[in-house]
């Protein structure tokens, strides 16, 4: 799963919302998250097209970081922001 750093922002939030691990963008890029991780916990801040309702994302998004949460031991906490 690609995951794009961005030290500038990691600097900026990490001491907000836990450490910051970088940017995921699903594979035709419906979805994009923040990702951090907070005690055990995976943290995916979700944003996508305003408008578009969950239920037509093609993108195996939550296949992906509910994958990249359990390779790490963490469990997964989805936080939905609408662009």
């Amino acid at each position: 799963m690609p995951i794009r750093p961005d030290p500038a922002y990691a600097q900026a939030v990490s001491k907000i919302y836990g450490e910051f691990l970088g940017i995921y963008e699903s594979e035709h890029g419906q979805v994009q998250a923040s990702l951090f991780k907070k005690r055990n916990f995976l943290v995916a801040y979700l944003a996508y097209e305003k408008g578009l309702e969950l239920s037509q994302f093609t993108d195996p998004y939550l296949d992906e970081l509910h994958r990249y949460a359990s390779e790490h031991g963490l469990q997964l906490q989805i936080k939905h922001v609408v662009n």
